[in-house]
């Protein structure tokens, strides 16, 4: 009989799992640059390892994409187990808890922009996007034009926040911010008039999608309001999110990494 409480599961919400290193005078950087030189992961089970570098402390926190290659590193040291190997016990126990890791796919019943917005169209990437239409005046001088994306771009204060620390703009950012108040001049002074038609073009699906686990993990990351997936995640978390996503493929064929490429499910 199965244990209706599976390990990986329990493992998922403990606070922290079992490290495998000595956390004591070992600073979260250093467990991690361990554990990925010299095969320190071959045989290992990736939940255990995760947990081993887990840390509350807010130096030198690790990025989304530094975590995807502990991630990728992982795999690399263990080829022939992969999945096997992301959990200390047997991973088909994990089932019955399935819909609570499903991969963060966006999908709106309408549009976030209005849901007055009407029609959808599908692009290249297989994303369903609004198709909804809406003619604007804007001043010629200003449009700017981005991977086939044309829209009005006001001129913007180029000057960082600390820029006025004290009480007066910094001179090294007198030029520059002097050439932005002309170029607010004369964006006022332009009047529109070139009527153009703009299609809304926001994303209300990519379930047809086989996300990369850098947007996986982005995602998730931003919903927990924190870029340190190492602070706030367990091992059993992260390995369940891991298997996920390796299983949006069948086969030999391994997901993307990386946000550069997506690849579309037939």
């Amino acid at each position: 009989m199965l244990n209706p409480y599976p390990y990986p599961f329990g493992r998922t919400f403990q606070a922290f799992g079992k490290s495998l290193l000595d956390t004591s005078g070992r600073m979260q950087k250093d467990r991690i640059h361990f554990l990925q030189q010299n095969g320190n992961m071959t045989g290992l089970t990736f939940d255990a390892c995760f947990d081993s570098c887990r840390s509350s402390e807010w130096s030198s926190i690790p990025s989304v994409r530094e975590t995807v290659e502990f991630v990728r590193n992982w795999m690399s040291q263990n080829p022939e187990e992969g999945l096997d190997l992301l959990y200390e016990h047997p991973l088909e126990l994990t089932e019955s808890y399935r819909p609570r890791f499903e991969l963060p796919h966006i999908h709106y019943d309408h549009c976030p922009q209005g849901i007055h917005h009407r029609g959808t169209v599908e692009d290249l990437g297989g994303r369903i996007r609004c198709a909804h239409l809406d003619k604007q005046w804007v001043r010629p001088s200003f449009l700017l034009e981005e991977n086939g994306w044309i829209e009005e771009r006001e001129p913007h204060d180029p000057t960082p926040e600390d820029a006025w620390e004290k009480g007066e703009l910094d001179p090294i950012y007198k030029e520059e911010y002097q050439e932005f108040l002309e170029d607010m001049d004369r964006y006022w002074a332009e009047r529109p008039s070139l009527e153009i038609t703009m299609a809304c073009y926001w994303v209300i699906s990519d379930e047809n999608v086989i996300i990369p686990l850098e947007t996986i993990f982005n995602r998730i990351s931003r919903s927990m309001g924190t870029g340190s997936l190492f602070t706030y995640c367990s091992g059993g978390q992260m390995a369940q999110y891991v298997q996920r996503w390796h299983e949006q493929v069948t086969g030999d064929e391994m997901p993307s990494w990386f946000e550069e490429q997506t690849i579309l499910i037939p």
